[in-house]
Order: structure tokens, then sequence, then C-alpha cells
């Protein structure tokens, strides 16, 4: 019995695509769900802070090293982000 792979879940709007993006280009991976781990997908301390450089280029407002640590997925980065009035530039 073949088991299926699972797609991920792409992302849904222009600032998830946004931050999928530099995720992806930090992490060297070629395909992102929206709700895949930071960490588990090899993020660690050092990615976070290229992360965090990253979307100050692409997005209006603040985004705190922090904020990577409390929302781990683009899904959930993106809703802070977004509660906080950040936008795409």
């Amino acid at each position: 019995m073949a088991s299926a792979i699972a797609e991920p879940e792409l992302p849904r709007n222009p600032l998830e695509q946004a931050i999928a993006d530099v995720w992806t280009d930090v992490l060297h991976i070629s395909q992102l769900g929206i709700r895949d781990d930071f960490f588990k997908l090899g993020g660690h301390s050092l990615a976070a802070t290229y992360i965090v450089i990253g979307l100050r280029e692409k997005l209006t407002g603040i985004v705190s090293l922090r904020l990577i640590f409390d929302a781990p997925t683009v899904e959930q980065l993106a809703k802070r982000l977004e509660a906080e009035g950040v936008s795409i530039t």
C-alpha cells in the first residue's frame, strides 16, 4: 500500500509569501508550508537573526528576534505581524 505525502500548505496572502520567501532563502530549502516549524526545519538563533534582517527589508514596522521564537511558523508570525500593524513595503 502506497502512502500519500501531504503537500505543504502554501502561503495564502502577500505577507505570508514574503515571510516564506525569506525563510526559504535563509534556510536553503525549496519548499515550505505555512505551518512548518522554523526550528524543526533546521533554524537556530543565527538563522533567526538573518530572518529578521530579511524581513526588515521587505516589511514596514519592527520585526524583533524574539518574535521568531514566539511565533515559529509562517502562519503564526504573519498573524502576529498583522496584529502589530506590520505590512509589506
